[in-house]
C-alpha cells in the first residue's frame, strides 16, 4: 500500500477489461475479424480503455524519474533517499499491472470453468 497511491491505483485498475480481451485473444477464447464493424469496435474500446487508463496513470501517480538530470549531484554517504523512493513507486506500479493481469486470468478461468461445467 505505501508503494503507491490510491488514485494511482485506482486509474491502473481501469485497465482490467482490456487486458481482459487481449487474454482472451491470445486464449483463443475471443476472435476478431478486421472486416467487422464488431471486431472493430472491440479493438478501438480496449485501445481507448487502456490508453485512458495509462493517462490517468501518469496524470494521477507519481513522477518517475527514471534518466538522471545533469543538475542532480551526487553526494558522499548513504545514497540519494529520493532513489530508494523512486525505486519503491516502480515496483508499486509493477505490483498494481500484476494484479490487472492477475484479475483478468480469474476472468478467463471462470469462464473456462463455467462453459465446461454447464453444458
Amino acid at each position: 500500500m505505501k508503494y503507491t497511491s490510491a488514485s494511482f491505483t485506482s486509474a491502473i485498475m481501469n485497465a482490467v477489461p482490456s487486458i481482459t480481451f487481449l487474454l482472451a485473444l491470445l486464449t483463443r477464447m475471443e476472435h476478431v475479424k478486421l472486416k467487422e464493424v464488431r471486431s472493430q469496435a472491440k479493438v478501438i474500446g480496449t485501445l481507448v480503455t487502456f490508453g485512458g487508463a495509462v493517462l490517468m496513470g501518469i496524470y494521477k501517480g507519481p513522477g518517475f524519474n527514471l534518466f538522471h538530470s545533469r543538475t542532480q549531484q551526487h553526494h558522499g554517504g548513504g545514497g540519494d533517499p529520493s532513489s530508494s523512493h523512486n525505486h519503491h513507486q516502480i515496483a508499486g506500479a509493477l505490483y498494481i499491472f500484476m494484479g490487472c493481469v492477475a484479475l483478468s486470468s480469474f476472468y478467463i478461468l471462470q469462464v473456462n470453468f463455467l462453459i465446461n461445467n454447464i453444458v
